[in-house]
């Protein structure tokens, strides 16, 4: 008797959900907190400017999923290894910011972070790439609208990018103001931390992450889709009247290792419905003797103004 592959997968599925199982207790030892350290640094970027933030946190046990903030750290922040400031807790952001908040930092200078904490010392350092511009956009709307952005990446340089699209307000930095983003492009669908199409269970990213390897020095056209705000009236899709940012950022080395071994890790300790548990991912860190990012990028940004309509069928 013929018994095809698919039949022979999904018997041997059910053999092993009705196999015997035995409950193991496995004691995990405690390990040490490590301090983790976040910031990323900008050029004065309208229309809403920047200011340098340092989030300063201990990790808890593997129990705990939270991290907890470190309030009483010294904050040392330096460009082209001068003293520039000493960072200040601010309650209402939970962070270090900096005393002169016109200080902005600029292209072809290097900076630096000192976080000192107990007996604990952390160090890193980063520069700020230059701008690279949006030459062109173009929006279809629809239930997925794409937006459609036009660069030239610079010759002869290693580059590395980040899209993303968020509301047109203040707080656009906050991650719950950043769209889901999506896209077909092959530039980074084929990079390791975009999902797969066996990872049933995962949501889109927020961020898109590419380098030029394969568009050095081209002019390049790409296209994303986002989800735009819509309402239900009468039986009717209509979506919302909003404004929206894109951003073109050209970010560094540190920045591309730790947002996409980030946002891969993620994704490994999701299950997949098909493959089960991935193996685990350790996160890039460019923190000496600590774990996060410290990096510097530059922007450049597009705004669209969306004005109400019905959905198209």
């Amino acid at each position: 008797m013929y018994v095809s592959k698919s039949v022979l997968f999904i018997l041997s599925i059910m053999i092993l959900s009705f196999s015997c199982t035995e409950k193991v207790d496995i004691e995990i030892p405690e390990s040490e907190p490590e301090i983790v350290v976040y910031s990323t640094i900008t050029p004065f970027t309208t229309p809403y400017p920047q200011t340098v933030k340092v989030k300063v946190k201990e990790t808890s046990p593997i129990s705990d999923t939270l991290t907890n903030t470190i309030e009483n750290a010294k904050v040392l922040y330096y460009e082209n290894d001068n003293l520039l400031d000493t960072l200040q807790y601010n309650s209402s952001t939970e962070a270090y910011t900096n005393n002169d908040m016109y200080n902005f930092p600029s292209t072809g200078n290097n900076y630096s972070l000192k976080v000192v904490y107990d007996d604990k010392e952390l160090t890193a350092h980063t520069t700020v790439p230059d701008k690279v511009n949006i030459t062109d956009t173009n929006l279809i709307v629809d239930k997925s609208s794409r937006v459609s952005v036009e660069f030239r990446d610079p010759a002869g340089t290693e580059n590395y990018y980040e899209v993303l699209v968020t509301e047109n307000n203040s707080e656009f930095y906050d991650p719950d103001n950043i769209y889901y983003v999506s896209t077909e492009d092959n530039l980074i669908t084929s990079e390791s931390y975009y999902p797969s199409m066996t990872q049933l269970n995962d949501q889109d990213p927020k961020y898109l992450l590419f380098s030029d390897k394969m568009i050095d020095g081209e002019k390049y056209t790409l296209n994303i889709n986002y989800t735009p705000p819509i309402d239900n009236h009468q039986g009717s899709l209509f979506i919302r009247d909003h404004f929206i940012l894109v951003h073109l950022r050209n970010i560094t080395k540190e920045y591309y290792q730790f947002k996409t071994s980030f946002l891969q890790a993620g994704y490994h300790a999701r299950e997949n419905y098909l493959l089960g548990m991935s193996e685990p991912i350790n996160v890039i860190s460019n923190i000496n003797n600590g774990i996060g990012l410290f990096s510097g990028y530059n922007t450049d940004m597009k705004q669209f103004h969306i004005e109400r309509q019905e959905v198209p069928e």
